[in-house]
């Protein structure tokens, strides 16, 4: 027994006159985004959002000494002020920084929010591959703008990739090759951003020749022959050496009018029978810009059998 009471007190002398060292804080400095937002971040009583503020703030750029971490939290002190209390651990080991800097990709389909909350209004979605700008963060939330449009909202931080996952969705060198639009009879949409949220901007018929311009995740913006820019699916382009389609003048009686713009007012090309083969490079509406004859023009796609 004695010799257990012995061994106790030495471990507890060993533990007295350890280096102070062995448990030293240590000093870092806090990256909030600067962004839209206040820059910076309340310090809390506890290490949860659920405790109520202290009344100080940490700033962007503020340095603070370590004392204690509890899970996804840091207890800090402020040099600049001396106030203590605790803040995310991302705010000092340059998880926002990096969001603040450059485009960033998205790694899981997600909901874009009206409030870093998501029980708040949806304004949009986001597909793997999307790109967007981050310029606030806020709890586990980012607030961004996504690449090619006007769609602005929060996401859930977890959901955004590094620059090393988007390196891989950056467009490869070679953006003249041709590729075509495979479809089983129906139009492709062309929206304004990468994403079944974004607009529909045109529409293009199965087999128009596109080139592509840029790449996210299953997206890609092309320019199809006609001069039609946008993002369409890349599960409906096939790459291919002959980038067209062809349709048949397919009216009643009478020979079906090309003309110089999709409009039944506009100038009259040439006329072209029944029965006549057309390429379609696109389409627009209710119309088809086709080749024919050596010609260039846009047809009635109602007349035209595909």
């Amino acid at each position: 027994m004695k010799r257990i009471v012995s061994l106790m007190l030495a471990l507890m002398l060993i533990i007295a006159v350890m280096p102070t060292s062995a448990f030293a804080a240590s000093t870092k400095t806090v990256y909030v985004s600067r962004n839209g937002g206040d820059s910076r971040v309340n310090l809390r009583e506890g290490p949860g959002y659920d405790y109520e503020t202290t009344g100080s703030v940490v700033k962007h750029n503020d340095k603070v000494t370590v004392s204690k971490t509890s899970g996804e939290w840091s207890k800090v002190k402020v040099s600049r002020t001396g106030k203590t209390g605790w803040i995310r651990t991302y705010y000092i080991d340059g998880t926002t920084k990096k969001l603040g800097t450059g485009t960033h990709v998205i790694t899981k389909k997600t909901k874009v929010y009206k409030d870093h909350d998501n029980s708040t209004k949806v304004l949009g979605s986001l597909a793997v591959g999307d790109t967007v700008k981050v310029y606030y963060t806020d709890h586990d939330f980012a607030k961004v703008t996504v690449t090619g449009s006007t769609l602005r909202g929060w996401i859930p931080m977890r959901v955004i990739g590094d620059e090393t996952d988007l390196k891989a969705e950056k467009p490869s060198s070679s953006a003249t090759t041709v590729y075509r639009v495979k479809t089983k009879g129906s139009n492709l949409n062309v929206r304004s951003g990468p994403g079944t949220s974004f607009k529909v901007l045109n529409s293009l018929a199965n087999g128009t020749g596109v080139t592509i311009l840029e790449k996210s995740g299953n997206w890609r913006r092309v320019k199809a022959n006609n001069g039609v820019t946008g993002w369409v699916s890349a599960t409906y382009l096939a790459k291919t050496a002959t980038a067209t389609v062809t349709a048949t003048v397919n009216t009643n009686t009478r020979n079906l009018n090309l003309r110089k713009s999709p409009s039944l007012t506009a100038p009259v090309i040439t006329s072209v029978s029944k029965g006549k083969k057309v390429t379609v490079i696109s389409t627009t509406g209710d119309w088809a810009y086709v080749s024919v004859g050596g010609k260039t023009g846009y047809m009635w796609k109602s007349w035209l059998k595909f």
